[in-house]
Parts: C-alpha cells; sequence; structure tokens
C-alpha cells in the first residue's frame, strides 16, 4: 500500500510540475504541493512583516502538516519529513532556500514552468477551506516563536523526530519519518491544544 500512495503522489507531483503553471484545474487536490503550502505561510510572512527563515519555515510547515493530517485523516503536504539535525525537514524545501542560510527569505518558492520557459512561484490555490485555516491557526499559536525553539519543540521526548531517530539502529542519515507516527502525536495536540506541543 504504501508503494502505491508513493507511487500516486510521484505521478500526481510529476503531472503537476509538466503541466504548466498555473495548473490546468482551480485548484489542487490533497495532499497539495508542499512548495504551495510554504509559499502561503510566506504569504503570511511578508503581508505581516513578520521574518521567517529557512528553519522557521520548516517547523512551521512541519506543524501544519501535523495539525492538518491529524485532524482529516490525510496528509497535507505531498513530501515526507525527514529526521534531520535541526528537526523534521523536507528536502526539496531546504534545497529551495538553502542560500538564505538563518536569514529571513524573501522571495516565493518556484517550479519550472514550460509555459513560461522560467521558474515562477508555486500559487498556494487549494480546493479546501481548512487547509488555510489551519496555516492561519498554526501561524497564529506559533509564528511569534524563534525558530531555535520551534527546533526544540520537535525533539521532545516521543515526538516523532525522537522515536524516528531512537529507532535509526544504523545510524542513517535524514530517514523519513512515519506519517502513523505524526498523526499519533498530533492527534493528541488537537485534542489538548497547543501549549502540549
Amino acid at each position: 500500500m504504501d508503494m502505491i500512495v508513493t507511487g500516486y503522489r510521484f505521478f500526481s507531483r510529476f503531472n503537476y510540475i509538466w503541466s504548466g503553471f498555473p495548473p490546468k484545474v482551480d485548484f489542487m487536490p490533497a495532499p497539495f504541493p508542499v512548495k504551495a503550502v510554504a509559499n502561503a505561510i510566506l504569504d503570511r510572512s511578508f503581508a505581516e512583516k513578520c521574518p521567517v527563515s529557512p528553519l522557521k519555515l520548516q517547523k512551521l510547515l512541519y506543524y501544519a502538516h501535523g495539525y492538518y493530517s491529524a485532524a482529516y485523516g490525510e496528509p497535507l503536504v505531498d513530501e515526507a519529513f525527514e529526521a534531520w539535525q535541526y528537526g523534521p525537514v523536507v528536502p526539496a524545501i531546504y534545497h529551495e532556500f538553502k542560500e538564505f542560510g538563518n536569514s529571513p527569505i524573501t522571495r516565493e518558492a518556484t517550479e519550472f514552468s514550460w509555459d513560461e520557459e522560467d521558474s515562477i512561484p508555486v500559487p498556494p490555490i487549494f480546493d479546501r477551506p481548512e487547509v488555510q485555516r489551519v496555516i492561519d491557526y498554526v501561524w497564529k499559536q506559533y509564528a511569534h516563536l524563534p525558530a531555535v525553539t520551534l527546533s526544540e519543540m520537535t525533539h521532545r521526548v516521543d515526538s516523532p523526530w525522537d522515536k524516528t531517530m531512537k529507532a535509526n539502529k544504523f545510524g542513517l542519515k535524514n530517514i523519513d519519518i512515519p506519517q502513523p507516527l505524526i498523526d499519533e502525536y498530533f492527534g493528541t495536540l488537537v485534542k489538548k491544544g497547543p501549549k502540549a506541543a
């Protein structure tokens, strides 16, 4: 089943990228392209003049993904989070914004468009209003926290990152955090509220 889901997500992403921008449909189906969700968070950052570094973006993205998947029973983004030294990371977002280092991000995530023959921002357009509600909720609860604090929060004992790192007996780098661990952990947070995070 995991292989089928992975293959489906790859095909969906492949089809999304090669179909050109903007997409042929008005809205993107779930799970959503991770760069679209990242851009929805960055839109809040730019609008409110609240700087977001690459590390902070990763953590806000992770919390949005976790809350959404726990509340609605399916992943928010179409790529897996990996267990890195400083917490959960989506490699595509890391590579997209690594040029900024610890500085604030000043542009949106992009993909190459064959129609435009150039890289253009991935539009944060979703077919479900609850996506923006979750993003707004996570922004309100966590955006005021420093990136380092958010990173430390993801390292808590029995968090998905912690369990993944402890189960990694061979010391492999950047292994996927299993989605069921994220669902279980955030399912508790949805019931208890953000302070339990």
